[in-house]
């Protein structure tokens, strides 16, 4: 059976109008995916720099509140910063490996599942350092590692395709889809984001062609990445498309609203009772 969740942003919950304080990271964590569950969904999903930039206090009072009441995490995004060059043979991938390794653990303590390997900039290859060969070597050599390490966990990385106004590599499923197969490892499966699916023009018939290593999903409407179902959708029947593709080819993973909020109490409510339409 579909599962339903919510990528929770940063920032603060203040209400308009009120000077905003800033709140610390756990204390947002926990904020924003209670009030995820509140609004009727299943789980939670949060960015990997949220969770990185706790410190050791941070970090106790976060383990402290989701044992207390599980924040069901499933999975986390972005798990690498910008500034990062996973593709790049002269960076030192030991350091990036250590901290893929934290926040793996950090993971791991909470119960999350997925590990997605968004990280646009961080992917990318650099064309003018290296050769294309050489980046995707490296970054092959990179994701197998931090794959083994995240399967020793229980953990699954899953790539997501990004659209092409983000990242040089892994744009499209089938490219993703036809990497992940080939790299053949236990802890790297596929990821399908319908927003960056519809800026890119791809047909959802494909989610059928990889539904073997599918294991997590995301969901906005294009172009603007609002809420599923927002009117200023490009295209109100694409998600609805979307969301037959993955009922028809038996997908029983999660689905999460991935997107930006105007409204963050409200937006969730309305995501939450759009989805329940398209997929059931």
């Amino acid at each position: 059976m579909i599962q339903f969740g919510c990528a929770i942003p940063g920032g603060s919950l203040m209400p308009e109008g009120v000077a905003e304080v800033p709140t610390a990271p756990d204390v947002q964590i926990c904020e924003k995916c209670r009030a995820v569950l509140h609004a009727g969904f299943d789980f939670t999903e949060c960015g990997g720099g949220m969770l990185a930039c706790l410190d050791a206090a941070q970090r106790e009072n976060l383990m402290r509140e989701n044992a207390r009441e599980s924040l069901r995490l499933l999975a986390v995004n972005s798990l690498f910063p910008g500034h990062y060059r996973l593709a790049d043979p002269s960076c030192d991938k030991e350091e990036y490996l250590e901290y893929a390794v934290r926040l793996l653990d950090t993971m791991r303590e909470l119960g999350a599942k997925y590990a997605v390997l968004g990280s646009g900039s961080a992917r990318s290859i650099q064309g003018d350092r290296y050769s294309a060969d050489e980046g995707l070597q490296t970054l092959s050599a990179f994701i197998t590692e931090l794959g083994r390490e995240a399967d020793a966990r229980g953990i699954t990385v899953v790539i997501e395709p990004l659209r092409r106004a983000e990242t040089n590599i892994f744009v499209t499923v089938p490219e993703s889809g036809d990497y992940v197969r080939k790299l053949n490892q236990p802890g790297v499966k596929l990821l399908c984001d319908a927003f960056h699916m519809a800026e890119e023009g791809t047909d959802v018939s494909c989610v059928a062609e990889y539904a073997d290593l599918l294991r997590h999903c995301h969901i906005a409407e294009a172009p603007l990445r609002t809420r599923p179902g927002s009117p200023d959708s490009g295209d109100l029947s694409y998600n609805r498309r979307f969301a037959e593709g993955l009922m028809k080819a038996g997908y029983n993973g999660g689905v999460s609203v991935e997107c930006g909020f105007s409204n963050f109490s409200e937006d969730i409510r309305l995501a939450h009772a759009y989805l329940h339409d398209i997929f059931y």
